[in-house]
């Protein structure tokens, strides 16, 4: 839909009026699945404003409505944006255990493309906790081939992971620079 190109298009004021919108369209349709995506479109989006509390309250009601109507990717995704909020709060524990939640959720429910970017947003976390091996083993489990943005998110994740198991930083870089391209 038009607000995701303006999102998209880097205009996310834009997009935000027209998800608000669309958002009350779909409650006078009565649609629980339409209006779950909706408020999963507008938490995600208000996430990446740095909007947390308000992208928080709209992820939690999607993923009670996802969950009552039993739509098992909108309450993957939902848990997913949930998760990317608790370490902007400061709660990285919390971001693990979330994150670990969302890739069972994506076992049973997501494609490939949601397993993967869940696993290794998993990694990013425990990496943060300083969990190494753990995160490691992810990394080497996540197949990236098929897809650019998750082999980028992939190396950028293993060149972090390099410098903290205290690699070196000019092999960090070529896995940052090669990631840039991808992402």
């Amino acid at each position: 839909n038009l607000a995701i190109v303006l999102k998209r298009d880097a205009r996310p004021r834009e997009a935000l009026a027209l998800m608000e919108r669309n958002l009350v369209l779909r409650r006078e349709l009565g649609d629980d699945h339409l209006i779950g995506s909706s408020l999963l479109n507008r938490g995600n989006l208000l996430l990446e404003m740095g909007k947390l509390g308000r992208a928080r309250e709209s992820l939690e009601l999607a993923l009670r409505r996802f969950d009552r109507i039993g739509v098992g990717w909108g309450v993957g995704a939902c848990a997913g944006g949930l998760a990317r909020i608790a370490p902007l709060t400061g709660q990285i524990e919390s971001a693990r255990d979330r994150f670990l939640r969302t890739c069972e959720i994506f076992v049973r429910y997501g494609g490939e493309i949601e397993r993967a970017f869940a696993r290794l947003d998993l990694a990013r976390a425990q990496m943060t906790l300083s969990e190494l091996e753990p995160a490691s083993k992810l990394l080497g489990d996540v197949c990236a081939d098929k897809f650019p943005a998750i082999y980028g998110y992939r190396l950028a994740l293993c060149g972090q992971l390099h410098l903290l198991e205290g690699g070196a930083a000019d092999e960090a870089l070529a896995l940052f620079e090669k990631s840039t391209g991808l992402l």
